[in-house]
């Protein structure tokens, strides 16, 4: 068994309460459930954990499930934060331009990413939820 610092459970307990905070705001935000399971378990509650792990693992699948991340048919997200939290779960990193621009008559995101074996790929988004969003919040 591992033994924890003060130092350590300090910080996990700080990454949990960060998380806790995210998710009171915005309770579909798979990265912030991914860090709250992995504090849940290193904290020893293992329902806590399995909780915010399924939920983010459910996230990020619906994502996956919503296109194929062409031109034809992008992904769709609620936040351009879950262009990112979608690509590194698929195990990619951004890796050059990102522009906005039109797929099927919508907003649309076009990302570069790279995979670690080195191959570039561009990843479609609709992200026209968040762009209506925006457009209200300008017009309050």
């Amino acid at each position: 068994m591992i033994r924890s610092s003060p130092q350590r459970t300090e910080r996990i307990t700080g990454a949990l309460a960060w998380a806790d905070t995210l998710l009171r705001n915005n309770p579909v935000d798979a990265e912030a459930h991914a860090v709250a399971g992995f504090a849940s378990a290193s904290l020893h509650d293992s329902l806590a954990a399995e909780h915010h792990y399924w939920l983010a693992i459910g996230l990020v699948l619906s994502i996956g499930s919503s296109g194929a991340a062409t031109e034809a048919s992008p992904l769709l997200v609620i936040s351009v934060a879950e262009e990112y939290t979608y690509a590194q779960f698929i195990k990619l990193r951004r890796a050059g331009t990102q522009g906005l621009g039109e797929c099927n008559g919508r907003p649309c995101d076009n990302v570069q990413f790279t995979s670690r074996a080195g191959s570039d790929t561009t990843l479609f988004f609709d992200v026209s939820i968040p762009v209506a969003h925006l457009q209200r919040s300008f017009q309050k």
